[in-house]
């Protein structure tokens, strides 16, 4: 007897809920960037929030690393861990960004200074051009690339 049959009824409100949540879940946006829509992955918000907050902690270490922490930062991460140990994951995880992009920035601060000091010392040198680069990495707040100028000028 097919399922559409006044006998089946509950078959098929079944079998069309089963087949709207199917379609549901496949509409929804990969979690992943390199996840094709098959492969879909839908995390637990407490794996987000650990993700988040280990990202925000190795971030932290770096810009620590580099010897320039701004003050806030790691209450940032601390109020995240609060958060997330009352179950809030999304203010968590929203926190732990913020405390990240802070470090982040934090350790570009001390590369560009480093980056800065090192042109200070090399200014009277003869190696112009590569000066100038570093000096156009500096006006656009770029530490990595300038330190990363300044290196080669001094270890070669």
């Amino acid at each position: 007897m097919p399922p559409y049959c006044s006998g089946n009824r509950g078959m098929v409100w079944r079998d069309l809920i089963a087949f709207a949540l199917m379609w549901l879940l496949r509409s929804m946006p990969a979690s992943g960037n390199d996840l094709d829509r098959d492969q879909q992955v839908v995390e637990a918000p407490f794996v987000v929030a650990a993700r988040a907050m280990a990202a925000a902690n190795s971030a932290i270490d770096e810009a620590l690393e580099a010897g320039n922490l701004w003050s806030d930062t790691t209450h940032l991460l601390i109020r995240a861990a609060a958060y997330q140990k009352e179950g809030d994951y999304s203010r968590a995880v929203q926190l732990a960004r913020v405390a990240r992009r802070h470090a982040t920035m934090a350790l570009n601060q001390a590369r560009l200074e480093r980056a800065r000091y090192l042109l200070s010392e090399l200014a009277n040198e003869r190696k112009i051009e590569t000066l100038n680069a570093v000096r156009a990495f500096l006006r656009a707040s770029d530490g990595d690339a300038a330190l990363r100028l300044m290196r080669e000028l001094t270890c070669n």
